[in-house]
C-alpha cells in the first residue's frame, strides 16, 4: 500500500455524505457495472491531497474489480498519482489510495471516483441482488470531514417490463357461417426470439355450450416445425391444454397452433375463447406476458340437408330442424315420413294428403337431440332414403 504524510494538519470540520450509486441491470443483460462513489462538492479551500478507502462487497452475487476507474469526469482524475488498488478477493476487501503530491483536488459534480464489477450469482430478480459497503475512509485535507457519513449500494438484477420484453400470446377471433360447421381458430406467439424462451403452456378454454374443441392444425405452426424435447396436445370438449419444452432458445415466432372448435348448436351466438394460462421458463429474459382472447362467432344455421344413403329418387330434399318438429323442403308427391335414430328407434312419422306442394312441416312432441337421423319418405315407386345431423 502506499503511504504518504498529510501536509496539513485538519484545522476545522464539516460533514460529508460519502455515497455508492445503486446499479440495475437486466436478467438478460450485461453482468458488469460501475459504481460512482460521491463526496459532494469539494471546494479549493479544503486543500484535499489524498484519500484512502476501505470497501466490501457481497461475495455471494457480485465481485469487485481490482481497479478504479478514475478520469476527467471524476475528481479522482485530478490526483498527480495513479490510483494504489489491492484487492482482498477471499474476504470481500477492495482497499483504495489516492494522492496528490503537487496541488489540492477541488471541483463540484462530479465522482470522486467510479468502482468496477461483476454479477457472478445465477440470473435471479429476488430482491436486493448485491451489496457494496464503504468500510472507512481516511481524508489528507486541511477539513476534518466529521461526520463522515457513509451510504452503501445496491446491485439489482430484475426483469424489465417493457415492450421490447413483453411475450405476446393472440387467440383470433373467426366466424362459423351457417351452411358450416367447423372452423379454425389460430393460437399466435410473438416477441419471444432472442429472450431465452424455452418452454411454452398454454391453456384455452370456450365458456359455452355452443361449441366444442374437435381437433387441432399443427401443418406450418410453432408447434410442429422444431423438434420439442416434449410436447403435448390435451383436449376436450371445452378445454384445450398445450405443453411444449425444450432446450434450446426459440429462434421464430408466429401461429403456435391452430384449434378447431365446432358448432353444437344451430342458433346464432358469440362464443368466447379464453386463454387461462400462458407461462414460460422462468429463466427466460422476459418481464411480463400478455394475452388476447377470440371470440367465436356462429350465424344462424341455414337448415341440414339430406344427404343420399339409397334409393333411386334423385329430387333434392332438404330438411330444416325446428323448435318442434321438421320442415322439408322438395317433398312434392311425397306422402308419409319416418325418421330414426341410428339405433332404428321411431323418432317421428307422418302422412300427408297434400302431396304436391314442395314444402311440408311435420310436428313432433320432443325436441331432436344432437345427433344423426335416418329419413325415409314414401309415396313414389321407390322410396328415399336420406340422413341429416342434428346439432344443439
Amino acid at each position: 500500500m502506499m503511504l504518504w504524510s498529510p501536509g496539513v494538519r485538519a484545522q476545522s470540520q464539516r460533514e460529508v455524505r460519502m455515497t455508492l450509486d445503486s446499479v440495475t441491470r437486466n436478467v438478460c443483460g450485461s453482468k458488469t457495472f460501475q459504481l460512482a462513489l460521491r463526496i459532494g462538492d469539494v471546494p479549493l479551500s479544503d486543500s484535499l491531497y489524498g484519500a484512502r478507502i476501505v470497501l466490501s462487497w457481497d461475495r455471494t452475487t457480485i465481485e469487485l474489480e481490482d481497479f478504479v476507474v478514475a478520469g476527467s469526469t471524476t475528481l479522482g482524475g485530478q490526483f498527480s498519482q495513479v490510483p494504489v488498488v489491492y484487492r482482498d478477493r477471499p474476504n470481500g476487501i477492495l482497499y483504495v489510495e489516492l494522492a496528490s503530491l503537487n496541488s489540492p483536488v477541488a471541483g463540484s459534480g462530479k465522482p470522486l471516483l467510479f468502482i468496477q464489477g461483476r454479477i457472478t450469482a445465477p440470473d435471479t430478480v429476488d430482491g436486493g441482488y448485491g451489496w457494496v459497503d464503504i468500510v472507512s475512509a481516511e481524508f489528507t485535507s486541511s477539513v476534518q470531514y466529521n461526520p463522515l457519513l457513509r451510504f452503501p449500494a445496491l446491485v439489482r438484477v430484475v426483469r424489465d417490463t417493457t415492450a421490447a420484453y413483453t411475450g405476446i400470446l393472440r387467440a383470433d377471433s373467426v366466424v362459423i357461417g351457417g351452411s358450416e360447421d367447423t372452423a379454425a381458430i389460430t393460437l399466435r406467439l410473438d416477441n419471444v426470439v432472442g429472450r431465452r424462451v424455452r418452454e411454452v403452456h398454454v391453456e384455452a378454454v370456450v365458456e359455452d355450450e355452443g361449441v366444442r374443441f374437435s381437433d387441432t392444425l399443427t401443418a406450418a405452426t410453432l408447434y410442429s416445425d422444431r423438434s420439442w424435447v416434449s410436447r403435448s396436445v390435451e383436449i376436450k370438449d371445452d378445454t384445450v391444454r398445450i405443453d411444449l419444452v425444450d432446450t434450446t432458445d426459440l429462434a421464430t415466432a408466429g401461429d403456435l397452433i391452430r384449434l378447431i372448435v365446432q358448432r353444437t348448436t344451430d342458433s346464432a351466438t358469440a362464443v368466447p375463447l379464453r386463454l387461462t394460462r400462458f407461462t414460460i421458463n422462468g429463466n427466460s429474459c422476459l418481464g411480463k406476458l400478455t394475452w388476447n382472447d377470440g371470440l367465436i362467432t356462429l350465424e344462424k344455421r341455414e337448415g341440414n340437408v339430406g344427404v343420399d344413403l339409397e334409393g333411386g329418387y334423385t329430387a333434392s330434399v332438404r330438411v330444416v330442424v325446428e323448435e318442434q318438429g321438421l320442415r322439408l323442403y322438395g317433398v312434392a308427391g311425397i306422402s308419409s315420413i319416418e325418421v330414426r335414430n341410428l339405433e332404428g328407434r321411431l323418432v317421428l312419422s307422418g302422412e300427408r294428403q297434400d302431396k304436391e306442394n314442395e314444402e311440408w312441416r311435420v310436428g313432433s312432441d320432443r325436441n331432436f337431440a344432437s345427433g344423426t337421423y335416418l329419413i325415409l319418405l314414401r309415396g313414389h315407386a321407390e322410396a328415399i332414403y336420406r340422413k341429416f345431423r342434428v346439432l344443439r
